[in-house]
Order: structure tokens, then C-alpha cells, then sequence
């Protein structure tokens, strides 16, 4: 019998990237964000935020980020959550609508053959319509796509379309498709394309009857509204070191990017987070005392990275400005170094050469006792800095920028590029295991 095989690569180092860390790694480790799993207790990587604005939390798939969940989240039906009959109400009508009756004199509702039913009379001589309205409004921006299918049927002496209404009604381009009739029903398909910034669109399917005094119905069912070419930003990168120093940031433009227009950001094959270079910044939690003000040696900065042409900070542990700053990272393109700050000016850079713009690449700093050294793939190519004073906690720990405010709520020097994985160890002794691991799976060569 054939030996079974496996599609993944047997490695000499472990799976996930922590475990090359003693058991006891907690003692070791202040901070880890990435979008793979680093160590198998780990359920979350980031929150998203879709242009919908209705947020989610993304997981993992083995070890890798769970792509699926957020492409399929991005591309949801949102009448999902509320089917056919629900009726907290007891009105006839699924808790997904609500009627507008107008100056309709009759109305009656009910389930009738898998299908919401409504039977109008219309008292009004001007044949006014009653609207059936959905409850979900998302919120919408230029370039998604909003399609709202129905199933549905009239009687004789009554018609019925699907309107779509949004504040200001000039952002949308109108467009309706696919006309089937299946089992007596009509299937009925109507497109949006969103072309300005938008809060809601409310989709109305309504009827009217043919004459004063007329009494008419409608059955209608399965309708769906899914948007689609959304983009997704990141709420909260989750922190894996189990010391809960998550990187939240509320503002929605002053978070990066996962997805673009309905494709996943990857550098590479890989996914990863973009960041903006204008305004992009996720400040990291300090509640319940700071983790991340390491004081003494040792102490090593790791990141796998892909810099645009502008100079700008991977991670900063600072105050007010890079002069009052405990720690931090940056990438020089004025001069393609590295800059590995530690404490005041205290600074140690890569040779030049080292350093490429719009390539992926291996990062690490390292501070023990008083020697400071600085690899970019695995190679100390650049000059070892020195530093014999005592560390200074700092208030405000930042990845994508730098703090350049007291009250920590302005940003300097922020990073344009991709970042996949930060970690900040209390130990230098594994820096080799873990960019051996890092290598292996984002497909680097290290030195």
C-alpha cells in the first residue's frame, strides 16, 4: 500500500512560531501580533470592519489567517440573520420589514405558502402604494455593489416593484437584472453600484392596487441583499502573547487595510496588513499596567515588513517625538538604512545595501546588557551601537507611527507598506530560531 502523503512541508522548525520558546514562554514574551497563528492556543487574529461598518472577528485556519470567514463575511446575505416568519411583532410580517400603510384603509398579513402575504385596499384616489420596508441599512461607499433579490407574486389587479431609496438618491447608479418565472413566482434582481459616500440604503418593495376600493396581494419570499467589492479595515490587531496588549484603533481611516475593493491585501502570496503612509496607526493597550516597558536587557525587536519609498516607523515605544522615545524602528529611505532607537537618540543603522524598498524582509533588534545589534534576514550587517543608561518608561506604544503629541493622540513618521508580524521578546537568545521559523514560512532566505 502507498504511503499517504501531506501537503505540508516537513521543516525543521516548529509549526508555530512561539513554541521555539521554552514552555514557560509567557515570561519571555511582551507582545506578538501577526496574521498567522503563533501559537496553537490562539483563536483571534484581527477585528475587521467592513464598509458596512458591521464589525467581525477573524480567526485561523490551522496556521494561517482564515481568508474564507472574511471574504465570505464580505459578501454576506444580511437578510440572513432574520428568515421567513419571525415576527416579534405578531403582525403577519417578518421582524426583517416593516409596512408602511399610508393612507391604505385595509391591511392584512400573513404566512401563506412559504411567503409573506399582504392584502391591501385602497381607500385613496390616488391609488397611494403600500411599501414594505427592510430594516438593514449598511452603511455603503463608492464602489460597492448592492444587489436585493425577491421572489414574488401578485394577484391580477395589483402590481408590485422594488425601489431603492438612499439620502442623497443621486449616489447610486440603478440597474434591474435577471426576470425568471419559477413555480407562478417572478424572481426579480435589482443592482446598485454606489458611486459616493453613503450612511444607508433602504431597499422598499411595494404594491398597489389597480383602483379605489380594489383589494389586492402579494406573496413574496427568499429575498436576500448582499453588498459586494467591499473593503475591509482592521479594528484591532489581537495580541498573541497572552499578555492582552491588543493594537485598537476606532477611527475608521485611521486604520490599515486588509482587503481592497473585495480582494484580500497580500504581500506576495501571503496575506498582510497595508498601511497608508498618511494616517494609518494602531495604538497598542497599556491598561492594567505596561508590558511593554521593558527597562533593563535583554530585549529584541522582531518584524517581517515591506516598505513603500517613504520613511517611516514600523513600532515605537515613545513620548512626544523620536528624541524622548524608550524604543522603536523605522526605515530611513532617504538614506535605505534602519534605524534602531534606543532611549533618547541613541541610534544603531544597517548598511545601506541591506535595506531594499518594496521587498519583504526579516527585521530584528537586539538589546543585551550594553551591546545593541541590528539584522535585516538574519545579517548583522550594519554598525553594533552601545548604550550603559538605564531605560525610561515612556507613555505610548504605537505600531505604524510614532506618538508625537503628550496626550499620545497625534502620529509622526508613519509607516506606508505592508507589516505581517511584530514580536517583542524579554530574551535575545532566540532571535536565529525565531527568523528560521519566520523564513520557512514567508518564503525568505535568512543569512
Amino acid at each position: 500500500m502507498a504511503t499517504p502523503t501531506t501537503n505540508r512541508m516537513v521543516t525543521s522548525s516548529p509549526r508555530y512560531c512561539l513554541d521555539v520558546l521554552p514552555s514557560n514562554y509567557s515570561s519571555y514574551i511582551a507582545g506578538a501580533w501577526s496574521l498567522r497563528r503563533l501559537k496553537k492556543e490562539a483563536t483571534k487574529a484581527i477585528r475587521i470592519r467592513p464598509d458596512d461598518s458591521i464589525e467581525r472577528d477573524i480567526g485561523f485556519v490551522g496556521e494561517n489567517l482564515d481568508v474564507y470567514s472574511i471574504t465570505n463575511y464580505l459578501t454576506r446575505n444580511l437578510f440572513a440573520g432574520y428568515p421567513l416568519g419571525i415576527d416579534g411583532n405578531a403582525d403577519g410580517v417578518s421582524d426583517l420589514w416593516t409596512f408602511d400603510a399610508s393612507t391604505l384603509t385595509t391591511v392584512t398579513k400573513s404566512i401563506e405558502d412559504g411567503a409573506q402575504k399582504i392584502t391591501i385596499t385602497d381607500g385613496s384616489a390616488n391609488n397611494v402604494s403600500a411599501n414594505i420596508r427592510n430594516q438593514n441599512s449598511p452603511a455603503l461607499k463608492a464602489g460597492n455593489i448592492v444587489r436585493f433579490t425577491v421572489k414574488y407574486k401578485t394577484t391580477a389587479n395589483a402590481t408590485a416593484r422594488i425601489v431603492g431609496l438612499t439620502n442623497p438618491s443621486s449616489i447610486y447608479a440603478f440597474s434591474a437584472t435577471g426576470m425568471q418565472s419559477d413555480d407562478g413566482y417572478t424572481t426579480y434582481t435589482v443592482d446598485y453600484t454606489i458611486t459616493g459616500i453613503d450612511t444607508s440604503l433602504t431597499v422598499y418593495l411595494a404594491i398597489r392596487v389597480d383602483n379605489v376600493g380594489d383589494t389586492g396581494s402579494i406573496w413574496f419570499k427568499d429575498a436576500s441583499l448582499t453588498i459586494s467589492n467591499q473593503s475591509a479595515t482592521i479594528v484591532t490587531w489581537y495580541d498573541q502573547s497572552g499578555n492582552g496588549k491588543n493594537a485598537t484603533q476606532s477611527t475608521s481611516d485611521k486604520q490599515p487595510r486588509i482587503v481592497n475593493a473585495g480582494v484580500i491585501d497580500k504581500d506576495g502570496v501571503l496575506p498582510s496588513t497595508y498601511w497608508d503612509g498618511i494616517y494609518n496607526v494602531l495604538p497598542i493597550a497599556t491598561t492594567g499596567g505596561d508590558s511593554l516597558d521593558i527597562l533593563a536587557a535583554p530585549l529584541m525587536l522582531n518584524m517581517v515588513v515591506n516598505n513603500a519609498n517613504q520613511t517611516g516607523y514600523v513600532l515605537s515605544k515613545n513620548y512626544s517625538s523620536a528624541n524622548t522615545q524608550q524604543y522603536g524602528v523605522d526605515i530611513n529611505v532617504s538614506t535605505t538604512n534602519v534605524e534602531f532607537y534606543l532611549e533618547s537618540s541613541v541610534r544603531q543603522s544597517t548598511a545601506n545595501a541591506s535595506v531594499p524598498i518594496n521587498t519583504k524582509k526579516i527585521i530584528s533588534e537586539t538589546f543585551d546588557v550594553a551591546v545593541q545589534k541590528g539584522y535585516v534576514n538574519g545579517n548583522n550587517s550594519g554598525i553594533d551601537g552601545s548604550y550603559n543608561g538605564a531605560l525610561t518608561t515612556w507613555q505610548f506604544m504605537n505600531i505604524g507611527a510614532r506618538s508625537n503629541a503628550t496626550n499620545g493622540l497625534t502620529w509622526a513618521a508613519l509607516w506606508k507598506g505592508y507589516i505581517s508580524e511584530i514580536i517583542v521578546l524579554k530574551t535575545t537568545a532566540y532571535r536565529t530560531k525565531i527568523e528560521a521559523n519566520q523564513g520557512e514560512y514567508y518564503r525568505l532566505t535568512i543569512r
